[in-house]
């Protein structure tokens, strides 16, 4: 009687005694350099929710594996983001969130929270709303 997976099963297991017969054939080397890909695999993974489209903030970023560990920014790169930001708020009346701040500035979401927080701190900015509602406005000058 005809089977479709018995011939399926017998194809696939002459493919794989041919392909280990011809590597055990080569020097590994060649072998080797056979089976890999032409070309690296983009390690770009589809967008999350958390970036927003936003790019990586550096090259060495954008070649880390998805799993690689982020880098640590010094102080005086977290404070010229905060003072971007500030610049950026003061000139709109109607405030920003945090992910519309990252993608004007071009940056990452998670790479906002730290500066924002900071910037908020200090009074230049005044948080209003909760949460994912939360809106930031230039801090009203005492007269």
């Amino acid at each position: 009687m005809y089977s479709l997976e018995s011939e399926i099963r017998a194809i696939a297991d002459r493919f794989i005694s041919e392909l280990v017969s011809l590597i055990r054939r080569q020097p590994f080397a060649e072998s080797a350099a056979a089976l890999a890909p032409a070309t690296p695999r983009s390690t770009k993974s589809t967008p999350s929710l958390s970036t927003s489209g936003a790019k990586p903030r550096s090259k060495a970023a954008a070649s880390n594996a998805k799993n690689a560990r982020r880098t640590r920014r010094s102080s005086d790169e977290v404070l010229a983001i905060r003072d971007r930001i500030i610049a950026l708020v003061k000139d709109t009346q109607a405030g920003l969130s945090v992910s519309e701040i990252a993608a004007r500035l071009d940056i990452p979401v998670q790479d906002v929270i730290r500066p924002l927080t900071l910037a908020t701190q200090s009074g230049a900015l005044v948080r209003q709303g909760e949460k994912r509602l939360a809106r930031y406005f230039p801090a009203q000058k005492a007269a």
